[in-house]
């Protein structure tokens, strides 16, 4: 928790109190491929509504949009900066976006980003939270409308930050696991089943494959990174439920398994 002095922020008034870091992931998904330079720009304006889009005696959000891997690289006090001087913060965010990979020619079905800022999350009640969620979802869609023209799912929710920053990963590969097992179907293959290992490294994670028979569906299989606090067997068990659930029969594998490609994409 943190107490924000009225002085302290250049985004306006902001009255005096203990206030807690949230994170709001914004997952979007589309059914068919978006470039990632279309999607940049709704969230260029995402960024903008965020403060608007709650009383500014509950919500203070920086104006900008966060990925994954620039939360995870960003220490907790340095992000707390960030938030509360926004001029400087953008120096920072310069800093941490050389470090960052360049997706301008990505295409997907699915979007990662986030919201970060302070909020009075232990007074608010449910029902500010949720006209709060509603109010960005429905700028979400008016941005997506306006700058990419097709209809797609949003999901988003506001949560204290580490366990919000992960609520919002674990939403993102799933829905991602949805359209890879979609499109496997599709290939219409002759013995299609889905391979689940824990990955033998030292990072916490999971790689899933796709299989024809014993080949390896498009030459490569995919990283999913776990929860830092669960137990991997629970999250192999999640996994392989939600490809299940397409239809897809999915079996567990050793964590030392070979799969004809040495390095797998991540998801």
């Amino acid at each position: 928790m943190t107490r924000i002095p009225r002085e302290s922020t250049a985004c306006g008034p902001v009255v005096d109190g203990v206030w807690e870091l949230v994170a709001i992931p914004v997952v979007v998904s589309f059914d068919e491929l978006v470039p990632a330079s279309q999607i940049e720009q709704v969230w260029c304006e995402l960024a903008g509504f965020g403060n608007g889009a709650g009383p500014r005696d509950e919500f203070l959000l920086f104006p900008n949009m966060f990925s994954f891997d620039q939360l995870m690289l960003m220490p907790t006090a340095m992000l707390k900066e960030v938030v509360l001087q926004p001029v400087a913060g953008q120096e920072v965010l310069a800093k941490i976006n050389q470090y960052g990979v360049n997706f301008g020619f990505k295409r997907s079905t699915t979007f990662l980003r986030y919201l970060v800022g302070f909020a009075r999350i232990r007074s608010i009640t449910p029902e500010g939270i949720a006209a709060f969620c509603a109010r960005l979802e429905r700028n979400v869609m008016s941005s997506i409308s306006r700058y990419i023209g097709q209809v797609c799912g949003v999901s988003l929710s506001l949560g204290v930050f580490r366990d919000s920053l992960y609520v919002g990963m674990w939403r993102y590969q799933m829905s991602r696991l949805v359209k890879l097992s979609q499109c496997a179907i599709s290939e219409q293959c002759h013995g299609l089943h889905a391979g689940v290992a824990i990955r033998p490294d030292e990072q916490r994670g999971l790689r899933v494959g796709f299989f024809s028979e014993k080949s390896l569906i498009g030459g490569r299989d995919y990283l999913l990174l776990a929860r830092p606090t669960e137990n991997p067997l629970r999250c192999i068990e999640r996994v392989r439920k939600k490809i299940e659930e397409s239809g897809i029969r999915t079996v567990v594998l050793d964590h030392d398994v070979r799969f004809d490609v040495p390095l797998a994409m991540p998801i």
